[in-house]
């Protein structure tokens, strides 16, 4: 990010609308309504849901006010207040690219890996407090898929992720126990092997993946398919790694992390991509089939497919910080002369 576009970012107040629930959701899209006309700018951080998004949109038109409203994502084809300047940015993108090639060392890829030489099925880090993500991890855990798997879990407390006592998918006794969390990211390195992000760092992340087969990315709440595609660093690290990866994250981040040139190793599994009325069992019963799939007799034939796929996902992730500074260049100059 250039140096004006950043210090900007820094400067102004920012509303991360992804925390709050529907029943106080209101009032934020109110504080981000009276912020805008105040100042003339706001950042609104983090995913976006799209009935959030109208209803911004609708509170800015009837008070007529103008201003440059700068957000993670802005799908084209969502509505834009006829007096307001839309400005699109990846802020935890941009962060992680920026810390990962201002370290001492990036990682060296695996380019020929041996699946008898590794000893785990598939990556997924759980550390968040979601209940989407925790839901899913749960699952995952009761029907035994997570037994090869190397994962990192929150702490969960009694009867947290009974929700909805309509949906047989979370009608179980065993959804109702607590559970300890677990993490991989316990070792400190020194300063030159480091830079943290979200409490991880390079070295134990590369070496955490490197150990499995694949990687899953689960990078939004399983019921925010209507979100924008507010991307984190979860969608990145496989590719820094050099395995393969698979995406579970609503059609708009997958949209655009194909228009940067990425791609996932999904292919033949629709419902990770098109997920079923109920995506978390879709989701789930799709990775039960790619475990199968992995540690089957034809595991070591479908890792060495992905090995072009994954190379070029590293050559990407190698452009993509030129790429993004280069779209935050032209952002600033259509609002430079607004603030």
């Amino acid at each position: 990010m250039i140096k004006e576009f950043n210090s900007l970012i820094q400067e102004i107040d920012c509303i991360n609308w992804e925390k709050q629930t529907p029943s106080n959701i209101n009032k934020t899209v109110a504080e981000a309504v009276n912020l805008l006309k105040k100042t003339k700018i706001v950042f609104i951080t983090h995913s976006i849901r799209h009935s959030w998004w109208k209803k911004f949109c609708k509170n800015i038109e009837e008070q007529s006010i103008a201003g440059v409203v700068i957000v993670d994502h802005y799908p084209k084809d969502w509505p834009c207040p006829k007096e307001c300047v839309i400005v699109e940015i990846q802020s935890v993108i941009n962060k992680m690219l920026n810390q990962i090639f201002n370290c001492s060392s990036l990682p060296t890829i695996q380019t020929h890996r041996k699946i008898d030489l590794l000893p785990y099925s598939f990556f997924l880090p759980v550390r968040s407090p979601d209940l989407g993500r925790s839901l899913i991890q749960r699952h995952l855990s009761i029907l035994g898929i997570d037994n090869k798997a190397f994962m990192s879990t929150p702490d969960i407390m009694p009867d947290t992720l009974i929700l909805d006592v309509s949906n047989p998918w979370q009608v179980n006794i065993e959804l109702s126990r607590a559970q300890v969390g677990k993490t991989f990211d316990l070792e400190e390195c020194t300063d030159e092997k480091k830079f943290n992000l979200s409490g991880s760092n390079v070295a134990t992340m590369i070496e955490a993946l490197q150990q499995c087969r694949f990687a899953i990315a689960m990078d939004n709440n399983s019921d925010w398919m209507d979100a924008s595609a507010f991307m984190t660093e979860k969608m990145m690290w496989a590719f820094w790694a050099g395995i393969p990866m698979i995406w579970l994250c609503n059609l708009k981040k997958r949209s655009l992390l194909e228009s940067w040139g990425l791609r996932d190793s999904s292919d033949g599994f629709d419902r990770l991509i098109y997920p079923s009325e109920n995506p978390i069992a879709g989701w789930i019963a799709e990775i039960a089939t790619l475990e199968r799939l992995v540690t089957s007799s034809v595991s070591q034939r479908w890792q060495d497919a992905q090995g072009e796929r994954v190379y070029k996902n590293y050559q990407i992730i190698h452009t993509l910080r030129d790429r993004l500074h280069e779209q935050q260049w032209q952002e600033w100059q259509r609002i430079k002369d607004l603030i």
